[in-house]
C-alpha cells in the first residue's frame, strides 16, 4: 500500500467506540489484494464492505472452522490425507 493511501485512509477514519474499534475506508488496486491484506490481520480486523470482499471471508472462515472442526487423528484416513 503506498503512502498516499495510508494517509487517505487514517484521515477517514472513525474516532474509536466503546470497544475501542475505529471504521475506515481503505482504497486497494483490486479485491484480490485487499483479500490477501487484510486477511493476514486475521480476526483484527473486520471487512464491512464490498459485499463481495465480506463474502470471501465468510467463505474463508467457514472453510477454516470446517478444517479445524475436529481433531486430525479422527478423520478418516483418505479424508486426513486431502486435507493435506
Amino acid at each position: 500500500m503506498d503512502g498516499a493511501a495510508v494517509v487517505d485512509a487514517l484521515a477517514s477514519a472513525s474516532a474509536p467506540d466503546a470497544a475501542g474499534q475505529v471504521t475506515l475506508d481503505l482504497p486497494t488496486e483490486s479485491e484480490e489484494v485487499a483479500f490477501d491484506q487484510l486477511a493476514r490481520l486475521g480476526a483484527d480486523a473486520e471487512v464491512l464492505g464490498p459485499a463481495c470482499l465480506r463474502a470471501r471471508f465468510r467463505e474463508r472462515a467457514a472453510a477454516l472452522a470446517a478444517l479445524y472442526q475436529a481433531d486430525p487423528q479422527e478423520r478418516e484416513p483418505e479424508e486426513a490425507e486431502a486435507q493435506r
